[in-house]
C-alpha cells in the first residue's frame, strides 16, 4: 500500500500554475488553494511511501497568527491566504505522523466550489474553508485512509 508521507505548499504567480513545479518525488494537486480569491497561486504537493511508519496520520488547519504547533505536529510555513485581496485571516496547515492521531492517509484531493457538499466514500473532508476570510471559492482538503 502507498501512504502520504510528506506535504508541502507550492507558491506561484502564474494563473496556469506552470511556475509551481513540485519537488522530485512529489505529486502536485492541480487545484489552486486561493481559487477565486485573487491571491498567490498555491497548490498542495505530496510525497508517498510504502513505509507505514512514514505516513501522515492527521492534517489540521490553524486560523490566525502563525501557530505554535501542537506536540508532534509539523507546520507548513506558507499562509494559505497569501496575498489575497481581502486577506482577513491567515490559515496554516500542520500535519503529524503520530499513529495515535489516526490511520495513515492514502489519498489527498482538493475541492473548490460551493460549501455544503459531502464527499463520496471513501473520501473524507477536513471541515475548514481554506479561503476563509478571503472571499474566494469554498476550498477544502479531502483525504482517504487505509
Amino acid at each position: 500500500m502507498t501512504y502520504i508521507s510528506d506535504l508541502t505548499v507550492l507558491d506561484g504567480t502564474k494563473p496556469d500554475g506552470s511556475d509551481t513545479v513540485p519537488p522530485t518525488g512529489y505529486t502536485k494537486i492541480w487545484v489552486d488553494l486561493n481559487s477565486g480569491a485573487h491571491g498567490d497561486y498555491l497548490y498542495f504537493a505530496y510525497a508517498t511511501s510504502s513505509d507505514r511508519k512514514k505516513a501522515i496520520t492527521d492534517i489540521q488547519f490553524s486560523v490566525g497568527d502563525k501557530p505554535t504547533p501542537p506536540s508532534g505536529y509539523q507546520p507548513i510555513d506558507t499562509d494559505l491566504n497569501k496575498n489575497t485581496g481581502k486577506h482577513r485571516k491567515a490559515i496554516w496547515a500542520l500535519f503529524t505522523r503520530d499513529p495515535i492521531a489516526g490511520g495513515p492517509l492514502t489519498g489527498l484531493r482538493v475541492h473548490a466550489g460551493q460549501a455544503g457538499s459531502t464527499p463520496q466514500p471513501p473520501w473524507f473532508s477536513i471541515d475548514q474553508d481554506l479561503n476563509e476570510g478571503a472571499d474566494g471559492d469554498y476550498v477544502r482538503l479531502l483525504y482517504t485512509t487505509s
